[in-house]
């Protein structure tokens, strides 16, 4: 398993190799279970290496590393914020499209999703534990307000309430954002959302 840190030449290459062995397993060769040891051994390949880093500078202007196990970590705990009052269609498309543009297989985004993860009642202070324990202290501390800036991003696909902005104040504070980084980062968001649809209007007439 490649160690952390590597370009996304090792995750194209994992992926390639993937669909080589469907496309084999489609045309018939080889044994059900052959063909899922096989990719076994490409998911390990793939959870030790970095996600696509064209994601990082194209969402956030700047390379964003993270494994894939770190993702998972990172998605669950927007979960659990977003889902204080369930989580609708826009913010399950926008989970997808997160994972998606992130380099994250599709077979892993089925598994995260339909994994039957109780999003309402997993404690949000074991979320953030669960993402200390996937990424290195250096990492996470530039996570932070990434985190916190995703979870407001994704609870407002559908209409920011009360009870998100709850969860998401005990985000920050687990996260230890001072108040001039949580104002900061809900301004931030503010600005991206308005310039968004400004976007769409001039670019598409909508």
């Amino acid at each position: 398993r490649r160690p952390a840190g590597g370009d996304d030449r090792f995750l194209g290459a994992a992926m390639r190799t993937a669909q080589a062995i469907m496309d084999e397993a489609a045309a018939g060769g080889g044994s059900l279970e052959a063909i899922a040891r096989r990719l076994s051994v490409v998911d390990g390949f793939v959870e030790g290496s970095d996600l696509l880093p064209a994601f990082g500078r194209q969402v956030y202007a700047a390379e964003a590393p993270m494994t894939l196990e770190a993702h998972k970590a990172y998605t669950r705990a927007l979960m659990v914020v977003a889902g204080a009052d369930g989580l609708g269609k826009k913010e399950l498309e926008w989970i997808q499209d997160h994972a998606l543009m992130a380099g994250v297989p599709t077979l892993e985004i089925d598994r995260l999703l339909g994994s039957g993860f109780d999003y309402r009642a997993y404690p949000l202070a074991q979320a953030l534990r669960d993402l200390e324990r996937s990424t290195s202290v250096l990492r996470l501390r530039a996570l932070k307000r990434r985190l916190f800036r995703d979870a407001i991003v994704l609870s407002s696909q559908d209409g920011y309430t009360a009870a998100e902005k709850a969860k998401a104040a005990q985000m920050a504070k687990g996260l230890g954002l001072s108040s001039a980084e949580v104002a900061a980062v809900g301004q931030l968001v503010k600005e991206e959302l308005e310039l968004a649809e400004k976007r769409k209007k001039l670019l598409f007439g909508k």
